[in-house]
């Protein structure tokens, strides 16, 4: 009969991964909830094993069996795949360059736009044609002015 306490000590051929630093927030707050069922005597802070740790089995261990975003949360028979953290700055950074493309496109709409009122513009960088723009405002200005 094994319990969770021989599933953190068990033999593995593969080194150790770090936890994420989310298990550690949420084993946090889940020993500091008042409304919590589970005590926790900190006089003796290690649990009897009559009392579970949020953790999933396993946890310090790489694993390759797949497991949700949900399970830091609640307890689970699945482990924990090492690169959750990692997929996870993937997704962002996948975010991130999405909304990146969507700006530099956003910008170029514009700036063709504005080289399409400009007289004349047939500058293809957009520092010349910015330099155009600016010259001719500043030309529209003067002719305001002397009228």
């Amino acid at each position: 009969m094994a319990d969770s306490s021989d599933d953190l000590h068990q033999t593995h051929p593969s080194p150790l991964v770090p936890p994420d630093p989310q298990d550690f927030s949420n084993l946090f707050n889940h020993l500091m909830d008042p409304s919590s069922s589970s005590s926790f005597n900190f006089s003796h802070p290690f649990p009897n094993s009559s009392t579970t740790i949020p953790y999933p089995p396993n946890h310090f261990t790489s694993s390759s069996s797949p497991q949700n975003d949900d399970a830091s949360e609640l307890p689970s028979s699945k482990a924990t795949p090492p690169s959750r953290s990692s997929s996870k700055r993937s997704r962002a950074a996948e975010f991130h360059n999405l909304s990146e493309k969507r700006r530099r496109s956003k910008i170029n709409e514009k700036l063709k736009a504005l080289q399409n009122l400009i007289p004349n513009s047939n500058k293809t960088d957009k520092a010349s044609m910015l330099d155009e723009a600016i010259e001719y405002l500043k030309q529209l200005q003067l002719q305001v002015q002397c009228l």
